[in-house]
């Protein structure tokens, strides 16, 4: 378990891990309640890595952009931890594509959601 202290360092050792070429997120304020913002829209980008967020505005350039990108992060709404399952509550900003068409997908997942056994 990561405090958010430490979750800009964590995630940014994450992506590394598993490839850091090309990202794309929701568009979810909680990535910068949570202290990520710099990494997402500063640290990555000076690294050459291509972070994308999810814009509904934009339409068919989101699906082409979850395609390609590498890495895909999101945040869990309920999580059984039993089973692995993360439940998503989508909408125009949080797309489940974010999750199921980059090569590699992150969740965060605050202990607020894990549901007891």
């Amino acid at each position: 378990m990561i405090d958010l202290q430490h979750l800009p360092e964590t995630l940014e050792n994450t992506i590394a891990d598993y490839g850091n070429e090309s990202i794309v997120t929701w568009n979810d304020e909680r990535f910068s309640d949570w202290g990520l913002n710099p990494l997402l829209k500063d640290t990555l980008p000076r690294q050459n890595i291509d972070v994308y967020e999810w814009d509904y505005t934009k339409g068919a350039e989101n699906i082409r952009r979850a395609e390609k990108a590498n890495i895909g992060i999101t945040i869990s709404e309920i999580t059984l931890a039993e089973s692995g399952t993360v439940v998503f509550f989508s909408d125009k900003d949080r797309c489940r594509t974010v999750s199921f068409l980059p090569k590699t997908f992150i969740c965060l997942i605050p202990k607020s959601t894990l549901v007891p056994l």
